[in-house]
Formats: C-alpha cells, structure tokens, sequence
C-alpha cells in the first residue's frame, strides 16, 4: 500500500476542484494511506470526509480577491492586465509565507515520507518541496499554465519580479534556478500527472495545448449516501427550482442577488440558496419564492433542478456538468471567467458580465435555460462524454500509478539552512 500526501488551500474548493477530495476517499477505502495538508479553515469539512489533516502553512492570503482592476473601466486592458498580474503575483508568491510552506512540507515529507504528493497549483511550496525531496508530485486543476505573463511591456517588470522571487525561494532550499522567460507560468504544472476532472474539449476554448502531463478523467453524478432532506419533499413541483450557488472563500465586490431574485420572481420560478450564517445574515429578507438553506446536499437537490446560477468555480461547474444542469454563469476573476466561456461554447448554459447585470438581463438569460431545450440536450451530453472518461475511479487508479513508478527518493535537505 502506498502513502499520499494531499496539499491545497485552505478553502473547501480547492479540496474539490472536481474530484479531489473523493479521490482520496477512494484511496483510503482501497487500504492506502491519506493525510492532507492544508489550514484549520477546512478541518470540519475533512473530518466529515474522513481524511486525517495536517494543519501546516500553505501560503494562503487569508481572502482570495478578484482582479485588482477590477471595475476600472476607464483603464486600458495592458494596465488592467500588469495589475491583476501584480495582485496575483502578491497573493500567491509572498516569498516568507511560500518559504514557510515549503519548510513544512519539507518537514512534513521527511516525517511521513509520502510515495507521492497531490497539490493545489496555488500551493507553490508544497511543489517545491515535492521537487527538492525527489518525491513524485501529482497536480490538480488546470490541465496547462493557468496564468501565463503576456508579452506586453506594462506587465514586463511583473513578469522579472515574479522569476526573480521563484529563483530566490528555489535557492534557499537548493534548487537550481530557472532561466528567464519572456512569457514565464504563473503556478506550476506537474510534470508527472496532472489530474483534470474535465474534458480536453472543455478547455480548448483558452487552453488547446495541455501540458504533457495531464490526463483527463471527467467525473459522474455521486449517488446519494444518506436520505433526501425533509424540506426538499415540501418545494412545489409545478415550477421549475433553480439554484443559487454562493462562492466559498471569495471576495466578491457585489452581490448579484438582488438581480436574480427578482428574475426568478418574474419568471415564477423558485431559488434555493444555503451558505454560512454570516452569509445570510448579510441578506436583509429572502422574498416568499426564495428558500435558504444552511447546508445543500448536490446530490439530492441538483436532480430536482432546472438550472443553476453560480459564479464559476471549478467545483460548481463540475458538479453542474455531471448532473446535466443547465447553467447561468456570474463570473467575478481567475478561472470563473475561464469557465464561463466554456459553458457558452460547450452550448450548456449562458455567462452574463457582472456590470451588466439586471433583473430583465438575468430573466432573459435564465427563461432562454429554461425553455430552450438545446441546453439541456447539450448538459445531457456533456454529463455522458464526462462520466465515459472514468471520473475518481481513473483519478485513483493513475495515482495508484505513479506511487508504483516513483518511490520516494528523500535528499538530505536541511529547510531551514539558508
């Protein structure tokens, strides 16, 4: 049996990011060894997983922010682009909290000598520390660089700062530096696996040259494990249920839910939504067609139905797809916007601009989801195409894989010799 070390983000997306989490559930109950590595922010919804955590540093900013441009109109797209870039770059490569990560990674490898390490692309110390431990590293997420510097002169002197700080971190644990590119990868890209829980075809949209290590294994619906809740028997079935999906650990600028309640009011239709106490209480009433809900089990609400709106995220898109729910996509940054576009070309669903948003533009959108039977023929058949690929199972098996082709090659690496 083999041992694997899960480090991500301290955010219960980056647990999933379309199959992570179940990935290491089916591990365990193949009779390996798990343990996940990551921030106290995600131990309630672990131990509910039944995976053991290590709460180590893993660099996380404490609040993921949209684009530092965000809202500028009155800015050229170069200057839009060298900001978000810097945002990025601050977020994600603060050089003390990266090498605090990576030291306890390094720590961490040394104690429980891991046969491979599956990471966050976000979680650059833990990359590091696979690299200079000569541990099989997996990656999660985006199947090739997600965020790559564009050859313009505004986001230039980002581009050298970004490579001068990953050549000072990869020195200190002695690791040789990287020579300079015109157009460096923002987060890294697992040369040996990279697990992508979608299609290949879900990201040529932006993204046709995959990195040689991707394989992509799509994903199915998760059978219920427990009983439906009381309240889902006492929805109306004679108008259609639509989900509001909230994001987790991000900070958005605006709420759009004004705008989608009263969409779903004109339209008749009835809206779910659930999140933490601090979210609800940020909403001053909920109209009668709107229904809250602390905690919503996917798995017995996404069946009921007719459409979601969400803003984006991997986890939400993915489990959208394997149920074959049309979609609504409100996209704030990062991979929301990627995503969206893939939803409008995939024919599954319609993004709708942050800025523009109103209820007749939400309506519009939503009543076109709902009548137009070409959306969900093409959910259905994206469901399908996903589910044939293999899904957590294949994700297991290519893991079980690697620790069988790269045992673990621990170097006399002293983290804290600078």
């Amino acid at each position: 049996m083999a041992r694997f070390l899960f480090s991500t983000v301290p955010v219960p997306g980056h647990l999933d990011w379309g199959g992570l989490l179940e990935t290491a559930q089916l591990l365990l109950r193949r009779g390996h060894e798990v343990l996940w590595a990551s921030g106290a922010q995600v131990a309630a919804q672990l131990e509910r997983a039944g995976v053991p955590l290590a709460i180590i540093p893993v660099a996380f900013p404490g609040t993921i922010r949209p684009h530092a441009g965000a809202g500028q109109q009155q800015m050229r797209f170069e200057e839009l682009y060298a900001a978000e870039m810097r945002s990025m770059l601050d977020m994600w490569l603060d050089e003390r909290q990266v090498e605090q990560a990576c030291d306890a990674h390094l720590e961490l490898i040394s104690r429980w000598r891991p046969d491979a390490i599956i990471a966050d692309p976000f979680v650059i110390g833990a990359a590091l520390a696979a690299e200079a431990s000569g541990v099989a590293l997996a990656g999660c997420g985006y199947p090739g660089p997600f965020t790559v510097f564009m050859p313009i002169a505004e986001a230039a002197p980002v581009a050298a700062e970004f490579q001068e700080r990953r050549n000072r971190l990869r020195s200190r644990i002695g690791l040789r530096p990287l020579a300079p590119e015109p157009t460096p990868a923002f987060l890294f890209i697992a040369g040996d696996l990279h697990l992508v829980y979608f299609s290949v075809e879900w990201f040529n949209v932006f993204n046709p040259r995959p990195s040689p290590g991707a394989r992509f294994v799509g994903g199915s619906a998760q059978e219920p494990a427990t009983p439906p809740p009381d309240w889902l028997s006492e929805l109306p079935v004679d108008r259609p249920l639509v989900l509001i999906a909230q994001p987790t650990g991000y900070q958005v600028e605006s709420t759009p839910l004004p705008a989608i309640f009263a969409a779903l009011e004109r339209l008749g239709a009835l809206g779910i939504l659930g999140g933490a106490t601090e979210q609800r209480d940020q909403i001053a009433a909920l109209p009668a067609h709107i229904r809250w809900e602390a905690w919503l089990p996917y798995e017995h609400v996404l069946p009921r139905t007719a459409a979601i709106i969400h803003h984006g995220g991997t986890g939400t898109t993915h489990d959208a797809i394997c149920w074959g729910v049309p979609q609504i996509v409100i996209p704030e940054a990062v991979d929301q916007l990627l995503h969206a576009r893939a939803v409008l070309a995939s024919g599954v669903g319609l993004p709708l601009r942050r800025d523009q948003l109103t209820a007749e533009t939400v309506a519009g959108a939503l009543e076109r989801v709902l009548t137009q039977e070409r959306f969900r023929a093409a959910a259905r058949r994206l469901r399908d195409l996903f589910a044939a690929l293999g899904g957590v199972p294949r994700a297991a098996d290519l893991l079980e894989d690697l620790a069988l082709r790269r045992s673990t090659r621990l170097q006399p690496v002293d983290s804290r010799a600078r």
